[in-house]
C-alpha cells in the first residue's frame, strides 16, 4: 500500500499530497548531487475543489542547469515538451523543488522571487506554484512546502492526513 505525506496550510485553504516513494526519489537525487544543490519541477493534479494538489512526479535537473554549493538555477531544456506530454495525461506543472545541502529547507529571498516570477508565467499557467525544498542530508532530511501567491507565500505544515 502506498504511503502518502500530507502538508496543509493552517487555514486549510491549501494542501499538498506526495507519496513517500516520490520523496525517497527526491532524496536519492539529492544524495547523487551532494554537495551541490539540485532540483527540478513538480507535476501532478488538483482535487476537484482545487484545495489539494497531488504531486505524482518530479523531474531531476535538466542538463544545462547551473548548480553550486549554495545555488541552483534550473534550465528550461526539455521542460516545454515534457509539460505538453503531461497535459495530455491531465497532469500539470505544479511548481518547483530543489535541495539545500546540509542546510535548512527555508526558502531564500531568491527562491521567493523566482516563485513569484513563475506564478506570472503564461507558459506555465500556474498562478499559485508549489515550492518543495529538501534540506539536510541523508542522515536527516527536512522539508519545506509552500504555495507562492502573487502577494506572498503560505507555508504548509505536515499533517497526519488529508
Amino acid at each position: 500500500m502506498e504511503v502518502f505525506r500530507y502538508f496543509e496550510s493552517t487555514n486549510k485553504n491549501f494542501g499538498v499530497k506526495i507519496s513517500g516513494q516520490l520523496l525517497r526519489h527526491l532524496h536519492d537525487l539529492c544524495e547523487k548531487s551532494y554537495p551541490y544543490e539540485t532540483g527540478g519541477i513538480l507535476i501532478g493534479r488538483y482535487s476537484e475543489n482545487l484545495k489539494w494538489a497531488k504531486i505524482v512526479a518530479a523531474t531531476g535537473a535538466p542538463n544545462d542547469s547551473k548548480r553550486s554549493f549554495c545555488s541552483f538555477i534550473r534550465s528550461s531544456q526539455g521542460v516545454s515538451s515534457l509539460l505538453k506530454r503531461m497535459w495530455k495525461k491531465r497532469q500539470y506543472y505544479l511548481g518547483e523543488w530543489h535541495y539545500h545541502p546540509n542546510a535548512s529547507p527555508q526558502p531564500s529571498k531568491l527562491d521567493i522571487e523566482t516563485m513569484l516570477k513563475l506564478s506570472k508565467s503564461e507558459e506555465l499557467r500556474c498562478p499559485e506554484p508549489i515550492l518543495l525544498i529538501v534540506g539536510g542530508n541523508s542522515e536527516n532530511w527536512y522539508h519545506y512546502v509552500g504555495v507562492h501567491l502573487k502577494n506572498g507565500q503560505v507555508e504548509l505544515n505536515e499533517t497526519a492526513s488529508a
